[in-house]
């Protein structure tokens, strides 16, 4: 099934999903944010049970790439697998991290904020 977003590009079913999740997975009732993926799937294959690939890009600060194409390691992943483009916290369509709201906090607040880690003593 798809969204009614969902696009075809080359072959490649597109489908955008979005998913709010907790800032901090020990306070699930406090702050969210947004995570941004993307899943593809050959368009002649939607209906097959293919397991899933996700795809983490290797850097900060970029979100997972856009598909241009049916080719390189795309193509060839799309033989047996469905693939999710992941945009990590803080990159592409997810949440991003601005420093306007990072100017408002302590930099302790800073570095739990960015880190998820609970407050120390």
């Amino acid at each position: 099934m798809s969204s009614p977003l969902h696009y075809v590009l080359d072959g490649i079913h597109c489908e955008p999903h979005f998913f709010t999740v907790p800032l901090d997975h020990d306070d699930p009732d406090g702050e969210s944010l947004t995570l941004f993926a993307r899943t593809l799937c050959r368009k002649e294959r939607l209906d097959d049970k293919l397991p899933w690939l996700l795809f983490l890009q290797g850097g900060p600060g970029f979100g997972a790439p856009r598909p241009t194409a049916n080719s390189g390691w795309l193509k060839r992943a799309l033989e047996e697998f469905r693939v999710v483009l992941l945009d990590q916290r803080g990159t592409g369509m997810s949440s991003p991290i601005h420093s306007h709201t990072l100017a408002k906090m302590t930099p302790a607040e800073q570095a739990e904020y960015l880190s998820h880690s609970a407050p120390t003593a």
